[in-house]
């Protein structure tokens, strides 16, 4: 006889995923508070991870001018810091990954 498994199966990925998540958020928040341009301060240590799920983070700043610092104005030039977090760090990301199955 067979024994379905998958709901505690699809709890472990769920699990480790979530874990893998929250590692890879610390680095994206670590690489960017490195890499924001700082004036006062102010953005750098606004620079912070929520998690709204056990599947889903966010890291950023509620700095009422962190995208404008990021993507740039007419007068300003853009100044990537989370996207360069991202992309500079993907694959130390997807190590996070990589051994979950």
């Amino acid at each position: 006889m067979l024994k379905w498994y998958g709901k505690q199966v699809f709890k472990k990925v769920e699990n480790k995923v979530s874990d893998s998540l929250d590692k890879a958020s610390d680095i994206i928040k670590k690489s960017a508070k490195d890499k924001v341009p700082v004036d006062t301060g102010n953005l750098k240590s606004s620079i912070d991870k929520e998690k709204k799920s056990k599947l889903e983070y966010i890291v950023g700043s509620d700095e009422d001018y962190a995208l404008l610092i990021e993507v740039g104005t007419p007068s300003s030039p853009a100044q990537p810091y989370l996207r360069r977090s991202l992309y500079d760090n993907r694959n130390k990301i997807l190590k996070q990954f990589r051994n979950i199955i």
